[in-house]
C-alpha cells in the first residue's frame, strides 16, 4: 500500500500498469516502464531521458509479488544533484512533486500506525516459524518486524526473509532450536548409558605420574637459575599441568612472577642465554604474552616448557578452576572426559575456530554450580583462606576461598549413582536444552548474569571473564 500511494504521486500510468500485471503467471520477476506523460516531462531538462519503472519479484515462501519502483535515466550526467541543481532542471516544479509525495508517503506511515497490521496473518505464521515477528518498537519506529533469535530489526518482508534463508548465524539458531526440542523429549541415560561412556573415555583415567614429568623439579630448577639475578622472582605452574587436565603431548606452561623493578631487565633473554648449554630455546613474541620455549627431557619423557613473565591472570585462572576439579575425584575426571571430548569433536582448537580450554572449563564448573556440586568460591566465607597472592593488583576485591579442606567441608558428597559419565551426559544435556542463552556463563555469583547487561551482540553463548579477563 504504500508504495502503491508513492506510484500514485510519481506516475500514475505506471500505478495502473502495476495494477494490471498479471501475478499469477508470475514466475520470476517482469520489469514495467511506461513513456512520460507532459507533466513529468516538465519536470526536467528535455536531454535528460528520465524514465520511472517498476520491477515485480515474485516470493514463493511468502505467496507475494514484491513491488521495487525507481527512476532511471540513460544520460550518464544525470544525478540527484543536477537534478535539484542544475540550471535547465525546472527545480521548483520537482520540489513541489516531491513536497506532495512525502505528504502522501507521512500520511501512509502515521495514519492509523497502532492499529494497521504489519504482515498478513499467513505471512507471518510463515516467518513465526523461523522466529521473525511482527513488532511495534518505539526504539526503531521503521521496524515491522524482529527476530528474537539474533535481536535484529527489519523494515521489509524482503529483509526478512533474506534474514532467515541466508543469515548463518540465524540458521544455525533455529537448528539449535530444534535439537533441543528433540533432545529434551529424550529420556535420561540408563546407568548402562553411562556405565559405557566412562568404558568410551576409560584412557582418559590415566596415571597422572606416569608419562609425565615432576614438575616440582622444574620450576625449582628454573628458580635457582633466575635467582642469581632476580631476587625476588618465583616460578609458577599454570595451564593443564596446573589443572590436572593434560594429555600425553600437552605443553608445561610456567611464568616468572618478579617485581615491576626487575621488568627492565630482559627476564627471559637472561635465561635463554642461562639455558644455552642445555639446548636450543627460542623466544616467541608474536602472540598476546611473549615466552620463552624449549624443549625438557626427564627420565625418557621429552616435554615442550614456555615461559611467560608476570602471566598473573593465567595462573589466577588455572589455579581457580584446579580449586573447583579438586573438591572431588570424580570432578577431575570429569574434567578430563570433557577435555577428550571437546578436542574430539573440535569445540576446542588451537587456532582460531573453536573456544579455548579455559572457556570449556568455565562451562563445565558452571555446570556443577548450577547443579548445586560446587560452591560459588566467592560468595564463600574468606575465613581460613590462603593469602599468598592477595597483593597482586589483579586479585584487589575479587577474592574467594581458597582452602580446599574449607571448600571440601561445604560440599555435599556425590550419591553412589553418580558418576563421572552420568556427570558428562548431564552436562551436555544441560546446554543443549536447559541453558538460557540470556544469560554468561560465569562462575563468581550464583545469581544470573544477563548477557544485555554485558553487552553481547552474539546470540551465541557467552562466558563473563572478570576478573580475570578471560575470553
Amino acid at each position: 500500500m504504500l508504495l502503491l500511494n508513492a506510484l500514485d504521486v510519481f506516475s500514475p500510468q505506471l500505478l495502473l500498469k502495476v495494477e494490471e500485471a498479471n501475478f499469477d503467471n508470475l514466475t520470476d520477476r517482469i520489469k514495467i516502464k511506461v513513456p512520460q506523460t507532459d507533466e513529468e516531462k516538465s519536470l526536467f531538462a528535455k536531454k535528460h531521458k528520465i524514465k520511472v519503472l517498476a520491477q515485480l519479484t515474485k516470493q514463493p515462501l511468502l505467496s507475494c509479488v514484491q513491488v521495487d519502483a525507481q527512476l532511471s535515466s540513460a544520460d550518464a550526467e544525470y544525478n540527484d544533484t543536477c537534478l535539484l541543481q542544475g540550471l535547465e532542471v525546472n527545480k521548483k516544479a520537482v520540489i513541489d512533486k516531491l513536497k506532495k509525495s512525502l505528504v502522501v508517503l507521512r500520511r501512509c506511515v502515521t495514519a492509523d500506525f497502532e492499529e494497521r497490521p504489519t504482515v498478513d496473518e499467513k505471512t507471518e505464521e510463515i516467518l513465526r516459524s523461523t522466529a521473525i515477528t511482527p513488532i511495534l518498537s518505539k526504539k526503531f519506529p521503521q521496524a515491522i518486524l524482529h527476530c528474537a533469535k539474533c535481536d535484529q530489526h527489519f523494515n521489509s518482508i524482503p529483509k526478512a526473509v533474506n534474514h532467515a534463508i541466508n543469515f548463518n548465524e540465524h540458521k544455525a539458531h533455529i537448528k539449535m532450536e530444534k535439537s533441543r526440542i528433540q533432545l529434551g523429549s529424550m529420556p535420561k541415560p540408563s546407568q548402562k548409558h553411562t556405565e559405557a561412556i566412562l568404558r568410551a573415555f576409560e584412557d582418559c583415567n590415566l596415571d597422572l605420574n606416569a608419562q609425565n614429568i615432576n614438575t616440582e623439579t622444574l620450576t625449582s630448577s628454573l628458580e635457582t637459575i633466575l635467582k642469581t639475578k632476580f631476587d625476588d622472582c618465583q616460578v609458577l605452574l599454570h595451564g593443564s599441568h596446573l589443572t590436572k587436565c593434560f594429555g600425553e603431548n600437552s605443553d608445561v606452561n610456567l611464568t616468572v612472577i618478579v617485581s615491576e623493578d626487575n621488568l627492565g631487565n630482559n627476564v627471559l633473554e637472561f635465561l635463554k642465554e642461562e639455558l644455552g648449554a642445555i639446548g636450543e630455546s627460542q623466544m616467541v613474541t608474536d602472540r598476546y604474552t611473549p615466552f620463552l620455549e624449549f624443549e625438557y627431557s626427564q627420565k625418557g619423557t621429552v616435554k615442550t616448557v614456555r615461559i611467560s613473565v608476570n602471566n598473573r591472570r593465567a595462573f589466577l585462572t588455572d589455579y581457580l578452576i584446579s580449586l573447583c576439579f579438586s573438591i572431588q575425584p570424580e570432578f577431575l575426571a570429569l574434567a578430563q572426559i570433557v577435555r577428550q571430548w571437546a578436542e574430539a569433536s573440535k569445540v576446542v582448537n588451537n587456532k582460531t575456530i573453536g573456544l579455548r580450554k579455559t572457556a570449556v572449563y568455565l562451562m563445565l564448573i558452571h555446570y556443577l554450580q548450577q547443579r548445586r556440586l560446587v560452591p560459588v568460591l566467592h560468595e564463600m566465607s574468606l575465613e581460613h583462606r590462603f593469602t599468598s597472592f592477595d597483593h597482586w593488583p589483579e586479585l584487589q576485591g575479587h577474592f574467594y576461598q581458597n582452602n580446599l579442606i574449607v571448600i571440601s567441608l561445604a560440599t555435599r558428597n556425590l550419591p553412589e549413582s553418580e558418576n563421572a559419565g552420568r556427570l558428562f551426559l548431564d552436562f551436555l544435556r544441560f546446554y543443549a536444552t536447559e541453558f538460557d542463552e540470556a544469560n554468561a556463563v560465569q562462575i563468581t555469583q550464583s545469581s544470573p548474569l544477563s548477557r544485555e547487561s554485558l553487552g553481547c551482540v552474539s546470540r551465541f553463548i557467552a562466558i563473563e571473564g572478570k576478573p580475570y579477563n578471560w575470553q
